[in-house]
C-alpha cells in the first residue's frame, strides 16, 4: 500500500480520535450485554514449531498438513480453563444456559445485566454506549483480567458486533491521485531485451526458470487479495495481446465479492490492476480468484478477508476490532451481515498490499498472525510483499513522521529482500 493511503489512514484516525468524548455515554445497569472471555493458548508455540518442521525440505514432516480437526486442536482452550471459567461465571451468578463456548475461536460467550458485569470485573469498569454509532464497549478498554483466571484467560471485552439503536456511516474516504505520470511508451518485447527498463511476466518467467503452463486442475486457483482498488477488463485484454497473447481475450479473475466490494471499474492507484497483469501469464492456464475487500480508512487491513475464508476467525480471540476494521451497516452502502466462512480460500494467497505493523496494536498483530499460522499448517501458501522502497519505505515516508528527530531510514524495521539505491 503506497504511503499517501497509510496517510490518509493516519489522519483520519487522528481526526477520529479528537471527536469530542460526550459521544460515550454509560449504558444503564439494568440493560443486558453480551461479553467475550478470550482463553489463553497453551499450544501456540508448539504449532508453530510443528509449522516450522512442515515447512522445512529436510524434515520428515514435510508437506504433511492438517486436517482441520486438527488445527483446531492447537487453538482450542484447555479442559482445565475452561472448568475454571465456568465456575468463576457460576459463582458470579451468570444464568449457565447463556453461555456459548466456541472452541475453535478459543473465546466464551456469555449474557450479563451490565450492572452485575461491573461488579465481576471490577471497580470503575463500566460499559459505554456511542450516540452517533450504536456501539457499545468496555471502559477502561486495557482494565485487568480478575485475579481468578488470569493465569486463564487473555481479556474480557463485550462479544463483537454488538449495537444499539440505528447506524449511520460515511462513505470511506479512497486515496486519490492528482497527477499521474505520462504514459511509459519505451518498446517492449519479450525476447528479454529490454527488462532492465520494464519488467513484464517474461522477465519473470525467465529469471525464475518458470515454463509455459500447459495443464490446469479443476479445484486449484492462485488467489489474489484485493483492497477496494478495481480494474478495467479492456486493460486487461490490451495486456494479454502485447505481453501475453497466449491469453485469450476476455480472460479475467474470478471474482469473490467480500462484504459489496466491487472489483470492476476505474482503478485508483492501478495496484490490482498489476497484481492480475503479472500473475496470470505465470499461473494460466491455471486461474486465479480475486477476494475482493472493501476499502477502509480505519486503519486495519484483512480481517474481513479472513473472516470471509475462515468462520472460526469471525469470533476468535475476542473478533475484530471495531475500531480498526469495518463495521456495518455502512450508510449508502453494504448493509451487512459482515461475511463469516463465505467462501474456501485458495491453495495460495498473493498479497500487495500492506500496513507497517508498528500502526496498530499488538494484540491485532498476535491475533492475524494466529489465524496466517493456521492456514499454513492447513496447506496455504500466503505470500505478501515485503515493500515497494524496503527499509526508506514508500514515497520517502518516515517511520514516525511527528518526531522530527528521527530519520526516514530506521534499522529497527527493515523490509526483507527489498532495497533501493539513493
Amino acid at each position: 500500500m503506497h504511503c499517501y493511503t497509510a496517510f490518509v489512514a493516519l489522519l483520519s484516525a487522528q481526526i477520529v480520535s479528537a471527536l469530542p468524548q460526550s459521544q460515550w455515554k454509560a449504558v444503564s445497569g439494568d440493560e443486558v450485554v453480551r461479553a467475550a472471555v478470550a482463553f489463553h493458548q497453551p499450544k501456540l508455540a508448539e504449532a508453530e514449531a510443528l509449522l516450522m518442521d512442515i515447512s522445512d525440505p529436510s524434515s520428515e514432516k514435510f508437506g504433511h498438513y492438517l486436517e482441520l480437526r486438527e488445527v483446531q486442536d492447537f487453538f482450542k482452550p484447555s479442559e482445565g480453563s475452561q472448568r475454571k471459567v465456568l465456575r468463576w461465571l457460576e459463582d458470579a451468578g451468570i444464568d449457565l444456559s447463556s453461555v456459548h463456548l466456541k472452541k475453535a475461536a478459543a473465546v466464551l460467550e456469555f449474557s450479563a445485566p451490565v450492572k452485575q458485569l461491573g461488579k465481576m470485573l471490577g471497580a470503575g469498569v463500566h460499559v459505554m454506549h456511542n450516540d452517533a454509532t450504536g456501539e457499545l464497549r468496555l471502559e477502561p478498554t486495557d482494565h485487568a483480567v480478575p485475579s481468578a483466571i488470569e493465569d486463564d484467560v487473555e481479556f474480557i471485552a463485550l462479544a463483537p458486533s454488538q449495537k444499539t439503536g440505528k447506524t449511520k456511516r460515511s462513505h470511506a474516504v479512497k486515496p486519490v491521485i492528482d497527477t499521474l505520470p505520462p504514459p511509459y511508451k519505451l518498446p517492449v518485447a519479450d525476447d528479454l531485451r529490454n527488462c532492465s527498463e520494464s519488467w513484464t511476466p517474461a522477465c519473470i518467467r525467465k529469471l525464475y526458470g518458470v515454463p509455459l503452463g500447459t495443464k490446469a486442475a479443476k479445484n486449484n486457483s492462485m488467489g489474489l487479495f484485493g483492497y477496494g482498488d478495481p480494474y478495467q477488463p479492456a486493460d486487461l485484454n490490451q495486456f494479454w495481446a502485447k505481453h501475453a497473447p497466449f491469453i485469450p481475450k476476455g480472460t479475467k479473475p474470478k471474482v469473490k465479492s467480500i462484504n459489496g466490494a466491487v472489483a470492476e471499474g476505474e482503478p485508483v492507484e492501478g495496484e490490482e490492476l498489476l497484481d492480475i497483469e503479472m500473475s496470470y501469464p505465470i499461473v494460466y492456464p491455471q486461474t486465479v480468484t480475486m477476494f475482493q475487500t472493501p476499502y477502509s480508512n480505519k486503519g486495519g487491513i484483512a480481517n474481513d478477508f479472513l473472516d470471509a475464508v475462515d468462520a472460526s476467525y469471525c469470533k476468535y480471540d475476542g473478533g475484530n476490532d471495531p475500531d480498526l476494521d469495518p463495521t456495518f451497516p455502512v450508510f449508502g452502502g453494504f448493509q451487512g451481515p459482515a461475511m463469516c466462512g463465505k467462501y474456501q480460500i485458495t491453495n495460495v494467497v498473493s498479497i500487495s498490499f500492506a500496513i507497517d505493523e508498528q500502526t496498530l496494536p499488538r494484540r491485532y498483530i498476535q491475533r492475524q498472525c494466529h489465524e496466517w499460522m493456521k492456514l499454513a499448517l492447513s496447506g496455504v501458501s500466503v505470500l505478501v510483499a515485503s515493500g515497494d522502497r524496503g527499509v526508506q519505505g514508500a514515497m520517502q515516508c518516515t517511520v514516525n513522521p511527528y518526531d522530527k528527530k528521527k530519520e526516514a531510514f530506521n534499522s529497527l524495521f527493515p523490509s526483507v529482500a527489498n532495497r533501493q539505491t539513493v
